[in-house]
């Protein structure tokens, strides 16, 4: 399914709620078509931002903003827009080895980001629009949030059950893309820790 293109995509959703089968979303003007094509970006970005997908996760330096600073932060810096930023996860230090600085505090403001470290790089969730990147799990629950915002204008009743799988598909996704990452081991935490481990034989 991770091969799916846009129109394939949108054609399980229309299956979920009975909906007519569409053969393009820019030049079919069925009324299936043109409900897919006003709410396929929508419904593909908000899943993006419901999870940080490993396929749309970027890093990227940020750009000094030339925004008048009226904040108590001492720097501001412009959102990376290629990829775009959907959603920011952490800052990184540039002048640290790009550590990720988990927890450090920042303020986002019309695609600003106000913080006090200086020469700050960004993780981020990227709007990737390249369908050959996604994998089954998000192209499922796509195709779900998709159904969920269909039904109404298609039957004109309830997206409850439809909502409830959505969120059933995300949980699923969620646990199998996390799948793909692991914590480093912490250090120990004394001399006393390092000194007793205990040891493989």
């Amino acid at each position: 399914m991770a091969s799916a293109d846009g129109v394939q995509i949108c054609n399980i959703a229309l299956r979920r709620v009975q909906g007519e089968p569409i053969t393009d979303l820019e030049t079919d003007d069925t009324k299936s078509a043109v409900l897919c094509r006003t709410l396929f970006e929508p419904a593909r970005d908000a899943v993006l931002r419901d999870h940080p997908w490993s396929f749309a996760i970027k890093r990227q330096l940020m750009a000094s903003s030339t925004a008048t600073n009226l904040t108590r932060w001492l720097y501001s810096y412009v959102e990376p827009s290629d990829p775009y930023c959907l959603r920011p996860l952490v800052l990184l230090d540039a002048q640290d080895f790009y550590n990720e600085m988990t927890g450090y505090p920042y303020q986002e403001e019309s695609r600003i980001i106000y913080t006090d470290l200086y020469a700050a790089g960004l993780k981020y969730i990227a709007r990737i629009t390249d369908v050959s990147q996604w994998d089954d799990n998000f192209v499922d629950a796509i195709a779900w949030r998709l159904a969920a915002d269909l039904l109404k204008p298609i039957e004109g009743s309830s997206a409850v059950d439809l909502w409830m799988m959505y969120e059933r598909a995300l949980m699923i996704a969620k646990g199998n893309n996390d799948l793909g990452a692991q914590e480093p081991p912490l250090p120990p935490s004394s001399w006393v820790d390092s000194r007793f481990a205990p040891r493989s034989r």
